[in-house]
């Protein structure tokens, strides 16, 4: 198979139904949009070219739903970026490796993030709601916390502070 390059800023998340590693985009001295899957029962390499791929970029954040979506948010390709693209892996079906896999662009509601690249992103305990965290929007280095909704597509600011006898920043 095709593996991927050396690269930094990339992405990679889990998809436990496929038994995949899949590896997105990154800098290899200029961002790109490479997507890459490792199988990991037969630890082998492949390059996934799919229709509707985000643009190139790096510093992005890649989230994996228990719906099996990755969520692609934000990063940088000469514009910090703050838009989501959805990357769907469902089960596969019997015989078939890339069927079902397909990209797209999500038009969001809410308030979103400024664009950013640096940030974290994770999924909360109920399986839907991704948090992120911070980064860098070419300016200022963020400590905003944003949520999510993977089922409404709508964001919201959440208003955060210290734990009590915590210190933070403001």
């Amino acid at each position: 198979g095709s593996w991927p390059a050396p690269r930094h800023g990339h992405s990679a998340v889990i998809s436990l139904e496929r038994g995949w590693m899949v590896l997105f985009g990154g800098n290899m001295f200029d961002p790109v949009n490479h997507l890459f899957r490792y199988d990991i029962g037969k630890s082998e390499w492949a390059q996934l070219k799919l229709p509707g791929a985000p643009s190139k970029r790096e510093g992005h954040s890649a989230t994996m739903t228990c719906s099996g979506q990755m969520v692609v948010f934000g990063g940088y390709n000469g514009t910090f970026l703050n838009d989501v693209h959805v990357l769907s892996l469902p089960p596969p079906a019997a015989n078939a490796i890339d069927d079902g896999l397909a990209w797209r662009q999500v038009e969001t509601s809410g308030t979103p993030p400024a664009g950013r690249d640096g940030h974290s992103a994770v999924l909360t305990p109920d399986g839907r709601t991704i948090l992120v965290f911070g980064g860098f929007d070419g300016n200022t280095q963020r400590s905003d916390t944003f949520a999510l909704d993977t089922d409404s597509w709508r964001w919201r600011q959440l208003s955060t502070s210290p734990a009590v006898g915590g210190t933070g920043e403001a």
